[in-house]
Parts: C-alpha cells; structure tokens; sequence
C-alpha cells in the first residue's frame, strides 16, 4: 500500500534526522573576518567523545556551505575526514549552517 508505505519511510526517516542529530553533541564555531569566502572555521563534536576540526563554511555561488577538512596531495585537496552518507552529510551541514546563524546573531 503506498499510503503506509510513504508513512513508514517518512517515520524511518524522522529516526534517521533524530539519531544523526543525537551523534553531534557540540558545534564551535569560529568566525572569520575578511577570509576571502570563509565565513567561518568550525569543530564538531561527535557523541560527546571525538572531534573533528577544521570544517569551514564557505560562501560559494549558491550560498553558504560547509566544507570538510582537507589535505593537500601532491597538489589535490582531498577531504580528511567526510559523512558516508547524503543523509548524514545533509544532517551535519544543516546544523553547522544553523549554530553559524546563532553565532551571527
């Protein structure tokens, strides 16, 4: 049946939205003046027992974004460390864009 097949998938993806905000336990953000497109560096806080630093967020052509932590090599910037999933990642940049909101306020 669609109607309960559509309900189901939009309760799975409720979990999902809680228990991807439940693992970030804390968002510093730190923002930057004059940082020629860097808005502002960040660290988050995973479960309350990892951290990952130097995320960015980045005003691009469409707006705002959050870039992962890279490293150059032999000159190619590569992510360090990245969501496995859209979902996650979609999760992750939209609190990171809303505690940089905060932060600006």
């Amino acid at each position: 049946n669609y109607k309960s097949s559509k309900k189901a998938a939009t309760k799975s993806s409720k979990q999902e939205e809680t228990l991807y905000r439940s693992i970030i336990s804390d968002i510093r953000v730190f923002p930057v003046e004059g940082g020629n497109g860097i808005l502002a560096n960040v660290s988050v806080t995973f479960g309350g027992v990892f951290v990952v630093t130097g995320l960015k967020i980045i005003m691009g052509k469409k707006g705002a974004f959050v870039s992962m932590p890279q490293y150059n090599y032999k000159g190619e910037w590569k992510d360090s460390c990245f969501p496995i999933t859209g979902e996650f990642r979609e999760e992750l940049s939209e609190a990171v864009l809303e505690a940089y909101e905060d932060e600006i306020e």
